[in-house]
């Protein structure tokens, strides 16, 4: 039951924080965190639905994917933040 409570307010806090990120887009649009809160939207769409326990479509969406989705992200933004150097 706890890890349940986690999980909702982990897709909870993920879909607040998108929301945040566009409603102060006109202060990231700029910069390369600009990506960030479709990321964020994306990830809690995705995790809700698989929350809905379609079956093996649910694992199928996590590891073929949500995983390789969240590696590519965080890898472009790892280059990007070289390339601005910050």
């Amino acid at each position: 039951m706890d890890m349940l409570l986690f999980k909702k307010a982990l897709v909870g806090f993920e879909l607040f924080a998108g929301i945040v990120g566009f409603v102060k887009w006109q202060f990231i649009k700029n910069s390369y965190w600009k990506f960030v809160p479709f990321y964020l939207l994306f990830v809690a769409v995705i995790e809700t639905v698989c929350y809905l326990n379609l079956g093996s479509i649910a694992n199928f969406i996590y590891v073929f994917l949500l995983i390789p989705f969240e590696f590519l992200f965080f890898w472009y933004l790892s280059r990007l933040s070289i390339t601005f150097g910050s």
